[in-house]
């Protein structure tokens, strides 16, 4: 959740900066990819431990 909120308050900031260009896309499909990678393995232990059941 904190990694939310962190991410969040860093899209705003740089959506409100002129002198920022790519760089801050970069940062932003890093966060995504990242975030997006731990979803995936937190889904995937969540339904293992569920059909196990």
């Amino acid at each position: 959740m904190a990694s939310l909120i962190i991410g969040g308050t860093s899209f705003i900031i740089l959506a409100y900066d002129p002198t920022k260009g790519i760089a801050s896309s970069a940062g932003y499909a890093a966060f995504g990819a990242f975030y997006y990678l731990l979803a995936a393995f937190r889904l995937s232990k969540t339904v293992n431990q569920v059909a196990s059941v």
